[in-house]
């Protein structure tokens, strides 16, 4: 189970590492074409959403490598779970079928992580029961 949440912590560290630093270094008007959902939002909130992706790969990886601070995994996957909601109902707004795939992946993913890297009982015994 270990090698799996580090597999999953992984990919998504990598994935929103990558992705935020891709936001906050790339001219908006070249996100466009490849992310048309940047095309309805100020430059700043763009760059704002790669800050957070930047800070949600480092925590999904970071805490609990290091050992410090390892509650911080599980809130981190907690956020980018809240967030993908968010995004998936942005993105079924606006007809976005495969960007809202990609929305319940994540959210998955960072579920399976904010559970099963519950050793502190952040999340509580009540999304244990869920499963």
């Amino acid at each position: 189970m270990n090698t799996a949440l580090w597999l999953v912590q992984a990919f998504l560290g990598i994935s929103f590492t990558l992705a935020g630093l891709r936001k906050i270094i790339e001219d908006h008007t070249r996100l466009g074409p490849q992310l048309p959902w940047t095309t309805r939002f100020h430059p700043a909130v763009v760059k704002g959403i790669g800050v957070l992706e930047l800070l949600a790969g480092l925590g999904f990886i970071i805490p609990r490598l290091a050992g410090i601070a390892p509650t911080l995994t599980p809130l981190t996957a907690i956020a980018v779970g809240v967030a993908m909601v968010f995004a998936l109902i942005h993105h079924l707004r606006y007809k976005e079928g495969r960007e809202a795939i990609v929305n319940v992946v994540v959210l998955v993913l960072a579920s399976f992580i904010a559970i099963f890297r519950n050793e502190g009982n952040i999340v509580g015994e009540q999304a244990i029961v869920l499963l």
